[in-house]
């Protein structure tokens, strides 16, 4: 019996000792990440660092809506792009699958819109989501049949979805790459756009340039 014991109190010590490695092992890489992405940034003229996570909600999370990227963390990338001011950030969103709880993580990227606009939130559909029912009587179709059993349009004013989605920018939209899997809040002033991934410097370089792409696509139009 003594044995038994024994032996249980040395796996328990095993087990306390694994988890404390595992815990300092974890916040090393992250802080070794941290340093990589902060001189990454700055190569670039860029600055990475914390932002108060609710200046970021208030202004760039998509409000009233499920499609959102969830709460921002507070770390962020700030910079200029193109020319625009550029603010880029980490938010997670908790998700329970098969009765297990998991954190999932959205890039962000945001750049100021040249005036106010009404706000429009488009997401790509995706079989099993429920997003038609989720949407509501907010749903706005743009009158394209093949482009709205793509996507999902979220607008409070029909005319605007039909001055924004004009059949280039549709076109556009539809055939480019990241589409399938980047959604977007035009509006009220800023063009912010989301990527479930891990927040990286290379993420948020090609989310800016789509960003800046659909910007000036959608003022042409």
């Amino acid at each position: 019996m003594a044995a038994l014991v024994l032996l249980f109190l040395v796996f328990l010590a095993a087990l306390v000792v694994g988890a404390v490695f595992l815990l300092l092992w974890t916040n090393r890489r992250q802080q070794q990440r941290q340093a990589e992405l902060t001189a990454a940034a700055a190569s670039i003229g860029w600055q990475h660092g914390w932002t108060e996570p609710k200046l970021l909600r208030d202004r760039f999370t998509v409000r009233n809506s499920p499609f959102g990227p969830g709460l921002p963390s507070g770390e962020s990338i700030t910079g200029t792009h193109r020319g625009l001011p550029l603010v880029a950030f980490l938010a997670q969103v908790n998700e329970r699958v098969h009765e297990a709880q998991s954190t999932a993580d959205f890039v962000v990227v945001a750049l100021p819109l040249p005036a106010p606009v009404p706000e429009l939130t488009l997401v790509r559909r995706r079989p099993g989501q429920g997003l038609l029912r989720m949407f509501g009587t907010r749903r706005q179709p743009t009158g394209d049949a093949v482009f709205d059993d793509a996507f999902f349009v979220e607008c409070a004013d029909p005319g605007f979805v039909a001055h924004l989605l004009t059949p280039r920018v549709r076109q556009w939209l539809w055939h480019h790459p990241h589409s399938r899997v980047v959604s977007f809040r035009y509006g009220p002033s800023d063009l912010v756009v989301w990527w479930p991934g891990r927040f990286e410097l290379p993420a948020v370089r090609w989310l800016a340039d789509y960003a800046c792409e659909l910007m000036c696509l959608a003022d042409a139009s």
